[in-house]
């Protein structure tokens, strides 16, 4: 009904919210001066066990072709999980210049080595004098590329929340990024990882209300005499004119056609 004071009519709407987090390994697409001509990477040590490790630096790790990388920097490694550390030739030179690869541990025992094992998803580089690194344009396409995923997951989210004769438009959906975790620009590595986590919140049409208010409409657009009840409107398209996310007001244009029985 009209609101006192407006020349529109106002319906009572509802707004709902869904946390979404991604975490993604992308490629890197920049290059950097390796440092003394040795190949670097990110090694992803996977545990299977139901127990941690810790893992010092300089742990070894051998490749299937025989090529010996070693952990930059100390570790712990879950149980039953993954962690990516980076990881960087025994010797200098073009031959660690690999592409992905399982690798062997070969500090553990020959049982552990099933099941305690290291993985690279991009190449390892550097050997032959660069390496590759992140640019801040990966980044900024890594985060639009996971903003899409993660809308298209919050919209599933919403369809989920909404009840019958309501309706979620693109339009009506707001976000607010939370604690992220983004590489920094020069980065070495074939490939980074990105975490996005992010707040978005849906203030809903409620079709019911607004084609209540549509049909109230009808006699004011037929001819003088003729009766409301022999026509009948058809799918109703909305246009969100105006959004104030601070009060959680939206000024919606509902157009719909009007067909005669």
């Amino acid at each position: 009904k009209p609101e006192e004071g407006l020349a529109i009519p106002v319906v009572q709407s509802r707004v709902v919210e869904t946390d979404v987090v991604l975490e993604e390994t992308l490629d890197a697409t920049g290059e950097a001066q390796a440092e003394g001509g040795r190949s670097v990477g990110t090694i992803s040590i996977v545990n299977e066990l139901d127990r941690t490790f810790s893992f010092v630096a300089r742990t070894r790790f051998l490749s299937t072709d025989g090529v010996l990388f070693r952990m930059s920097e100390p570790a712990d490694i879950p149980a039953v999980g993954t962690v990516d550390v980076e990881g960087y030739a025994d010797e200098r030179g073009r031959d660690g210049d690999i592409g992905p690869t399982d690798f062997t541990i070969p500090g553990l025992s020959a049982g552990l080595q099933e099941s305690v094992y290291g993985r690279s998803s991009g190449a390892m580089t550097g050997g032959s004098g660069m390496v590759a690194a992140v640019t801040d344009d990966d980044i900024e396409a890594a985060r639009s590329a996971l903003m899409e995923k993660l809308m298209a997951e919050a919209r599933e989210n919403f369809n989920a929340m909404v009840s019958d004769g309501e309706v979620v438009l693109d339009d009506l959906i707001t976000s607010r990024e939370g604690e992220s975790v983004y590489p920094e620009e020069g980065q070495i590595g074939g490939s980074f990882k990105v975490t996005m986590a992010v707040q978005f919140r849906a203030l809903l049409i409620p079709e019911t209300a607004v084609a209540d208010v549509m049909s109230e409409k009808v006699s004011e657009v037929i001819q003088a005499g003729e009766d409301p009840t022999s026509y009948e409107l058809g799918e109703a398209l909305y246009t969100v004119e105006a959004y104030d996310t601070t009060s959680d007001k939206a000024e919606i244009r509902a157009e719909a056609p009007l067909q005669k029985l």
